[in-house]
């Protein structure tokens, strides 16, 4: 039975580090013999510092795929959807290969990524990486908790990998990204009942807001299907420094079109109600669509 990448359906972790990588000019063989090694790394690290609770997750970039692997392809795998919006821009990036690493301790997770780096030091260009931390209780920067919608227990793994639908590809996962930055100045400057109605959620208690317009963040992102499961399991992480303060977000799904259904509510496409409100004080500087495979199937590339 396939094996599913470990980060995917991990538990929350306290830090993460995720590496935007291309892959140079003629190292597409050279590199897929090498992605099956990030799994061992993680396998060691995991039985060196077990209390770390070390996860890792592989995914290729949509565009970069029929490179590595022209033989086969999931079925809904596609580029980042691309919407036109007056307001809210939804930028895409072409990237080849995402490296999530997490864990419970900092110093595990940069010598991870230090590894990873030497290992495909002479197959890849770095474009960009970000640093998240888990904040206060499972709280965004905007004082909220993120991922009510999210799914628990077993069924993290029927919303987030792919199954009997898919057979060759099965255990593996759509992976969306978007990076949102924050003006959480203009967003401090509206009153905590004000913030609480954009968010459709009480800040201290989570109960959802009885008044709440069908645009809230809450209305337009708890999204389920016909058989009340979630569209996605969102795992993403808060990160900020001095100057810049955001989310990167990332769903995991089983399907692709899960993803496109959630940029639709977000961007009010499906009614006449507007856009999630939220997103006046989040703004998506890039985004990008990949896929994680099974384990079984990175080893499978490396042979």
């Amino acid at each position: 039975m396939p094996q599913a990448q470990s980060g995917v359906c991990a538990e929350a972790n306290l830090h993460g580090v995720h590496l935007f990588l291309n892959v140079l000019d003629g190292q597409e063989l050279s590199l897929s013999k090498k992605l099956a090694s990030i799994i061992d790394i993680q396998e060691r690290f995991d039985h060196e510092f077990s209390e770390a609770l070390v996860s890792c997750v592989v995914a290729i970039g949509s565009q970069f795929w029929p490179h590595i692997y022209p033989s086969k392809m999931p079925k809904t795998l596609a580029g980042f959807p691309q919407f036109e919006h007056i307001e809210h821009a939804t930028p895409s990036r072409p990237i080849d290969l995402m490296i999530q690493i997490r864990a419970d301790r900092l110093d595990v997770v940069h010598l991870f990524v230090m590894e990873v780096i030497e290992l495909l030091n002479d197959d890849i260009e770095l474009i960009d990486q970000v640093k998240c931390f888990h904040y206060l209780d499972g709280r965004d920067l905007n004082g909220f908790i993120y991922g009510v919608a999210n799914p628990h227990g077993r069924k993290k793994q029927l919303v987030a990998l792919v199954g009997d639908e898919d057979v060759a590809f099965s255990a593996g996962s759509y992976i969306h990204v978007q990076r949102y930055r924050y003006d959480l100045k203009a967003w401090q400057e509206i009153s905590k009942a004000e913030q609480e109605i954009v968010m459709g959620r009480m800040a201290n208690s989570n109960q959802a807001v009885s008044c709440a317009p069908e645009n809230s963040h809450s209305a337009r992102t708890e999204l389920y299907d016909d058989h009340g499961n979630a569209l996605f399991l969102n795992q993403g992480m808060p990160f900020a420094d001095i100057n810049q303060q955001g989310f990167l977000f990332i769903s995991c799904a089983n399907n692709g079109y899960a993803f496109q259904t959630l940029l639709k509510h977000r961007l009010g496409y499906i009614d006449d109600n507007g856009p999630d409100m939220w997103l006046e004080f989040a703004k998506s500087d890039f985004g990008a669509a990949f896929f994680a495979p099974s384990v079984n199937m990175l080893r499978e590339l490396a042979r």
